[in-house]
Parts: structure tokens; sequence; C-alpha cells
């Protein structure tokens, strides 16, 4: 009985030791398997808390003094007055006027951050531009960021250009002109 008891010991041995050695191996691929899933996980987390630093790059934008539902709401989007004067918005948003109410429209738009000017015409008839009476003057309303403008020529970028910056709130107020 002894002898089977030394037998059963040695057995015990020859397996624990066979058990460590693939304890090891399955530790090794255990612990790379461990490591990849984490910084996998680490990554998601970076992503996860990198889109809740940086800003929303919304602007919102009211124009007021609307007079009817009619058309749509076409904006300009301008970097500088050389492409405001020449008439060449880098973006040209048409907004349905079905959303507005008691002359008002909320829109939003997407931009990266930096000096923008906006101007926009209410086409009231979608035929995508200014329309013009036989003296030159428009025939539809039109309007700016943040000024309101009263002349007969065309304002300058400066009069009409708003910065959107990072972490602030950015709202553009625009009031309609009809001649």
């Amino acid at each position: 009985m002894k002898k089977v008891e030394e037998h059963l010991t040695v057995i015990k041995e020859k397996l624990n030791f066979n058990y460590k050695k693939g304890c090891l191996k399955t530790n090794l691929f255990y612990f790379q398997f461990m490591k990849l899933k984490s910084i996998i996980i680490l990554f998601f987390i970076l992503m996860i808390c990198t889109s809740f630093i940086t800003s929303d790059k919304t602007v919102e934008v009211t124009i007021t003094g609307i007079r009817n539902n009619h058309g749509e709401i076409r904006v300009g989007v301008c970097k500088d007055d050389d492409s405001f004067q020449k008439e060449k918005s880098f973006r040209i948003i048409p907004y349905k006027k079905q959303n507005v109410a008691n002359g008002i429209l909320h829109v939003k738009l997407e931009i990266e951050y930096g000096d923008y000017g906006l101007s926009f015409v209410d086409d009231e008839n979608s035929n995508g531009k200014m329309d013009y009476n036989f003296i030159g003057l428009p025939k539809e309303g039109f309007g700016f960021s943040n000024y309101y403008h009263s002349g007969f020529t065309k304002p300058h970028f400066n009069d009409f250009k708003f910065r959107h910056l990072p972490n602030q709130k950015t709202i553009v107020v625009m009031k309609v002109r009809y001649i």
C-alpha cells in the first residue's frame, strides 16, 4: 500500500509539474490577451472622452421678420470679404420655411471653428437666386449675421463677421430686410 501511495505521489508531482508548465503557457497567452484587451478598451475610452472634450461645432441661427411661408431661406456662408463681394459663398444651405412661426425661423448650422459671415435670401419663389425689380432693387428679402443693413449698397464682410470658437456657444441673429 505504501508503494501505491508513493507511486500516486510521484504521479501527482508529475501531473502538477505538467499542469504548472501548461499554466505558464496559458498564463502568458492570457496575459497577452488581457494586455491587448486593455489597450482596446483604453482606446475606446479615449475616443469617447475626446468626443466629449471637443465642442459642438453647431451655430444656432435665428432669422426674424419673415413675411410668409412660401419658398425657402438660402443661407450663404462666407469666410472673407473677397468671397462675399464676388458672391462665391463656400457653402449655401437651403432651409424650407415650413417651420416658420410668427415670422421666426430657428436653424442649426454645422461649421468648423473660425471667422465667418452669413448672408441669406428669402427666396420666396424657390428659384435659387435673388430676384430684382426693373431698377435693380431686390424683390425678395435678405439679411446678414448679427447685422441689419439699412443702406442700398452691398455691406462689407467685416460688418457682419462673427467668430465661431470652441467651448463657446455661437448664436447668430439675422433680421430680414424687404425693400
